[in-house]
């Protein structure tokens, strides 16, 4: 979206078309509706349409090419090699929520170790803004951490797309299954363009344009304490920084801006009861904080799941909710969630080699926006190898 001013025409004709340009843009922004989306994992969902039915209650029992995400230790009870592909109908901004295959290696050199790994393209964060944003906002976060730099209120648009490619492992000794272990590793890929006017320079119009990279680690444990207890830990983000660079061009030329933006620890706990052969009851507690751009952010969930497996021949039932517990930030009061915690239902079906899965769910952020609960979809498809 950078568009260079063009150096061979006359200084006092630039001078005219960024003077008309500015006054166009601000006429625009202030009588069209504002408008913002965001999408993809790091806005609280996660990734597949069963781990999201459960409300993401899954860091102990996890056990498919997902468990790359939600806690690579899981990896390790993969019975089958798989490949696996979520979609989000509806969505504005991520065709593709998730994108996997895993593969099963029984036996490591004879070594007495069990070992599965898996490629996976995670979409984190997408988001598109137009309009007027104040620093105070909830939906500011997400416009600071796609754009260091960008102080104070503005108006413009800003679009921004953040990928991670990972690819992780789980291991597991095969004496002794209970105890399971993983890590994964991720090549973090961001693109952001911003059009507008900052606050930190009111009379200026400036077009941006951002590229950042880092490299991610993630672990996870699982332990299963009983026939009815598992237990599980993942943490994610461990010391990741991006390392950004911003092209800006405005009516006094272009500069280059370097920052290194730090990426927040997202950390999760969480236990399984396995009720009986059909019923689990899981429960998680997620906290998500640190620096995100410019802001320090402080966002706890706790996640609650029951799942019925094989309800009928072939098909599971899930059904979660997602509790706010606190969101805040230092630029910001303490968000009021307009709900209590937000529900989430699933049917999962088997046959063969496919595996068939839904989700029906409220996505926070667009809840949080409209001040009233917002429904969702997800469909996963998954075979085995």
């Amino acid at each position: 979206m950078i568009k260079r001013i063009n150096c061979s025409l006359d200084q006092l004709l630039k001078l005219f078309v960024v003077v008309l340009f500015i006054l166009l843009m601000q006429f625009s922004t202030s009588t069209l509706a504002r408008t913002f989306y965001a999408e993809g994992s790091d806005i609280m969902l996660g990734v597949g349409a069963r781990n999201i039915a459960l409300a993401g209650a899954v860091t102990s029992s996890t056990n498919d090419v997902y468990s790359t995400y939600w806690n690579p230790a899981g990896l390790s009870r993969l019975q089958k090699s798989e490949i696996t592909i979520s979609h989000r109908p509806g969505a504005e901004l991520v065709p593709v929520n998730f994108l996997g295959a895993a593969f099963v290696v029984p036996d490591i050199l004879d070594s007495g170790w069990k070992m599965s790994y898996a490629f996976a393209f995670i979409p984190r964060l997408h988001i598109y803004g137009s309009g007027t944003f104040h620093e105070d906002e909830f939906e500011s976060i997400f416009m600071r951490y796609a754009l260091p730099g960008l102080e104070g209120d503005f108006t413009g648009t800003i679009e921004s797309k953040t990928k991670d490619y990972r690819m992780a492992f789980g291991f597991s000794p095969i004496a002794s299954p209970e105890f399971r272990a993983g890590f994964s590793i991720g090549y973090v890929d961001c693109a952001t363009t911003f059009c507008g006017i900052k606050a930190d320079s009111p009379g200026n119009y400036t077009i941006a344009s951002a590229g950042a990279t880092a490299f991610t680690f993630n672990f996870g444990f699982q332990y299963d304490y009983s026939e009815k207890f598992t237990f599980g830990l993942n943490v994610n983000d461990l010391n990741t920084k991006l390392d950004v660079e911003v092209i800006e061009t405005g009516d006094t030329g272009t500069t280059n801006k370097n920052y290194i933006v730090e990426l927040p620890r997202d950390i999760a706990l969480g236990m399984v009861w396995h009720q009986s052969k059909q019923l689990d009851i899981s429960a998680d507690v997620r906290y998500l904080s640190g620096n995100y751009g410019s802001y320090v952010i402080d966002f706890r969930t706790a996640r609650v799941g029951v799942e019925l497996k094989n309800y009928w021949e072939g098909v599971d039932l899930q059904a979660g909710l997602l509790i706010p517990i606190k969101f805040a930030s230092d630029k910001t009061k303490e968000f009021d969630i307009p709900y209590f915690a937000a529900p989430s239902f699933g049917i999962g079906y088997k046959k063969g080699k496919f595996k068939l899965e839904s989700a029906l769910f409220v996505e926070p952020v667009s809840s949080y926006q409209v001040s009233k609960p917002r429904a969702a979809f997800e469909l996963s498809l998954g075979y085995e190898i």
